[in-house]
């Protein structure tokens, strides 16, 4: 499948058969003025033809189409492929609904599990993330720096 079919495939993906159809006419039409012409499909025309070269212009427009339209399946099979093998990379979003917040010492702090500390603890002399954190009345919260 080349870059050109491709365009026209994005193109018409969300179209209705009909719909994509009448727009794959008109691409045709374009593509001809153009002077393009599509080597497998000229050369079914002037098969089914049989050399007239006037008939296998007429044919020529119905062998593009059923062409567009067959790679139009194996499109949508190659974007289903890649939706299967590419998982999605962004985490589930909390929305501060689902947060419970208390306020402590004058700051606004995440009510989290009294028991869950951060790892690693916030009294190592770990510099990575979590070293910042203390425990205020009970509850683990970011050092204001």
């Amino acid at each position: 499948m080349n870059r050109r079919d491709r365009k026209i495939l994005k193109s018409i993906e969300k179209l209705s058969e009909r719909l994509a159809e009448d727009q794959l006419y008109q691409i045709v039409a374009d593509e001809l003025e153009e002077g393009f012409v599509d080597g497998v499909a000229s050369l079914r025309a002037n098969e089914i033809s049989e050399g007239n070269k006037e008939k296998a212009e007429s044919i020529y427009p119905k062998q593009r189409i059923r062409r567009l339209l067959d790679l139009r399946s194996v499109f949508a099979l190659m974007q289903e492929s890649e939706s299967i093998n590419s998982p999605e990379k962004t985490e589930p979003k909390i929305s501060n609904e689902d947060k419970k917040f208390k306020k402590v010492n004058g700051y606004l702090v995440e009510v989290k599990d009294q028991n869950e500390e951060p790892s690693p603890s916030p009294r190592t002399t770990y510099d990575g993330p979590g070293a910042n954190r203390r425990k205020v009345d009970g509850y683990w919260v970011d050092k204001k720096e």
